[in-house]
């Protein structure tokens, strides 16, 4: 169990869920440039999670040197 102490909390608006594109997100293929411009989006692309699990998979290989677990 998580508790925090707010001390201050910004109501930043709602979400129209009716529109075309309620969420940041659009459903369409995300070009590398347009995430290279917003770089927030980038974590939550399919693309750039299977390239961050390689580049863990390899430092982990790099740290251990090739031994297996």
């Amino acid at each position: 169990m998580i508790e925090l102490n707010v001390e201050k909390f910004i109501d930043v608006g709602t979400v129209d869920h009716r529109s075309e594109t309620p969420y940041s997100i659009p459903k369409s293929k995300l070009t590398l440039e347009y995430l290279r411009d917003h770089t927030y989006f980038r974590a939550r692309t399919s693309m750039i999670a299977a390239v961050t699990r390689i580049r863990h998979k390899m430092c982990l290989a790099a740290k251990n040197r090739g031994r297996t677990a």
